[in-house]
């Protein structure tokens, strides 16, 4: 899992949360954004300080600074993060297309894709 991974659960756990799902996905998602909670807060602190630093450089090129900046926030999120999640089976994601719960979009899926297995 990266930092990627993180920023899009918890850009989508919003929208997630307000859905009627399967019992035990809903359960998986909880206890994943608490045990995500702190690495999500690592990421936003050592985001800002990268946007600190670049915000101090006025004197250099605007260009070459933004590639810079921009190479460090990819690198950020492509960091690698170890952290025992809870998965869920796909077939427990089959059953939101039942009309009982609601159905997840793509983006959904995209976000949650780290916890299927």
């Amino acid at each position: 899992m990266t930092n990627r991974n993180i920023v899009n659960y918890f850009n989508a756990k919003d929208k997630l949360k307000d859905k009627k799902l399967p019992v035990k996905l809903a359960f998986a998602l909880k206890l994943n954004y608490e045990k995500l909670q702190p690495y999500a807060n690592a990421y936003n602190e050592q985001l800002t300080e990268v946007e600190e630093k670049y915000e101090l450089k006025k004197g250099e090129n605007p260009e070459e600074q933004q590639n810079n900046f921009l190479k460090e926030v990819t690198e950020l999120l492509g960091t690698e993060i170890n952290c025992d999640i809870q998965k869920v089976d796909f077939k427990i994601l089959e059953r939101c297309e039942h009309a009982q719960f609601d159905k997840l979009t793509v983006g959904e899926l995209e976000a949650i894709d780290f916890m299927i297995g």
